[in-house]
């Protein structure tokens, strides 16, 4: 079983370790309880080479954020972990989680890659310190339902904090709630002026989904995924115009769309994709439009 006493011997005994990928036993990991009393007198434990940290074989990365919280790796270039249905389960993860992203983000300062697969919300302002990140990745773990929403606000610190981001993917909207808006790209593009690849949720039933003045992204940006786009049916080719203005040199877009009928319901429209791919000028100049 992992635990902080572990790692510590691993670290010390492999002074030179660059690379690391830790995996466990699922039913070890149920049993799981948190750091034991000596653990957390412990001092701060240093790996002082490794580069890449992958916890993605850990069935529930939950009983290593405290062992992250313990550690300062400073040369850290890659972490990535998940958190499963047991995570979500405990109450104390989520200051867990906050607690070792504040650790990381002031000790691996050279965090260029955070890929976290999720049932437990990340909180924004856990996110936001991570100013040298260039990929940043958070997915649902084992479901299409994202259990939490981020909002404008929020993309909006982000892209503050983060403007070397050249991949970022965001659970930013749920089939019921709003999230995100076209203030979110708007934001986006005026302070992540390296980001090549976007994937993100977006709410576009409002007026200002069209705004004419909006801050258009570089043509760095070849791809742009929607997970979903929610847009009133009658508004989806003037949406499209509005939208290649904004991305100029995407040539790939995939997306699931839901169009708003005329009492405002929500529906999957298998057609939507097909008129903004067909109105966009770099779909018409040989790029790639995908449903999925």
């Amino acid at each position: 079983m992992w635990t902080l006493r572990y790692w510590r011997d691993l670290v010390e005994r492999c002074g030179g370790l660059r690379y690391a990928k830790i995996g466990c036993d699922h039913a070890e990991d149920r049993h799981y309880t948190g750091l034991s009393a000596g653990e957390k007198e412990l001092p701060m434990i240093t790996a002082q080479n490794i580069r890449v940290l992958d916890l993605t074989g850990v069935h529930n990365a939950r009983r290593f954020l405290p062992i992250l919280s313990k550690t300062a790796m400073p040369e850290l270039r890659e972490l990535s972990f998940k958190l499963g249905q047991d995570a979500l389960d405990n109450d104390g993860t989520e200051d867990e989680l906050e607690e070792a992203m504040r650790v990381v983000s002031e000790r691996s300062p050279k965090l260029e890659e955070l890929k976290v697969e999720t049932t437990v919300p990340v909180e924004i302002d856990s996110l936001s310190k991570f100013s040298c990140l260039e990929t940043l990745h958070i997915s649902n773990q084992g479901g299409e339902t994202w259990p939490w929403v981020y909002w404008d606000e929020d993309i909006d610190a982000l892209a503050r904090g983060m403007p070397r981001l050249a991949h970022l993917s965001l659970p930013c909207l749920t089939e019921r709630e709003p999230g995100t808006t076209m203030l979110a790209l708007d934001s986006l593009a005026t302070h992540c002026r390296r980001l090549q690849t976007l994937a993100i949720g977006i709410d576009a039933t409002d007026s200002q989904a069209t705004d004419d003045v909006a801050t258009p992204f570089s043509d760095m940006l070849k791809s742009m995924t929607f997970s979903p786009l929610r847009i009133p049916t009658s508004a989806a080719e003037c949406f499209a115009c509005s939208l290649s203005m904004r991305m100029p040199g995407v040539s790939k877009f995939r997306g699931r769309i839901m169009g708003l009928d005329e009492g405002g319901r929500a529906f999957y429209w298998d057609d939507g994709l097909k008129i903004i791919g067909d109105t966009i000028g770099g779909f018409q100049n040989g790029g790639v439009a995908e449903l999925w």
